[in-house]
């Protein structure tokens, strides 16, 4: 038996039982704190969320926005393409300094925001196609 403090110490037994020696010697048994019954209502209940969301899913074109969602990326890459050129043009050219400040800071947070968005773009994609195997 283990000991538990002073009062009392805990043996387990078969059948997912404990047995319980009380410091005046009395026994007392108990059932185990985890039992298959929560595995079983966990497991029905994750089931039962799955379900619920591919339910969800039903009749939705996957394909469709995942094609929209590639179109979305190439359009941001277009975007990057385009300050970059701009970028490239400013740099050949002679601007005043404020005005080629702006320029620039505008072709930069251009590629900055595209960047970011297919990011997400990226990362919307992926949960769409993890969706998609359910």
């Amino acid at each position: 038996m283990q000991e538990l403090g002073y009062k009392f110490r805990v043996s387990k037994r078969k059948g997912k039982k404990y047995d319980a020696l009380l410091s005046d010697g009395r026994i007392v048994s108990f059932g185990a704190i985890k039992s298959n019954a929560m595995h079983d209502h966990i497991d029905s209940f994750r089931n039962q969320q799955y379900s619920r969301l591919i339910a969800g899913f039903d009749g939705f074109d996957f394909v469709g926005e995942l094609t929209r969602i590639e179109k979305m990326i190439e359009s941001q890459q277009e975007r990057i393409q385009e300050a970059q050129n701009q970028l490239n043009l400013i740099n050949r050219e002679f601007l005043p300094g404020d005005i080629e400040s702006v320029y620039r800071d505008r072709a930069l947070t251009a590629m900055n925001d595209s960047s970011d968005k297919i990011d997400r773009l990226e990362i919307l994609k992926g949960e769409l196609k993890r969706l998609q195997l359910l």
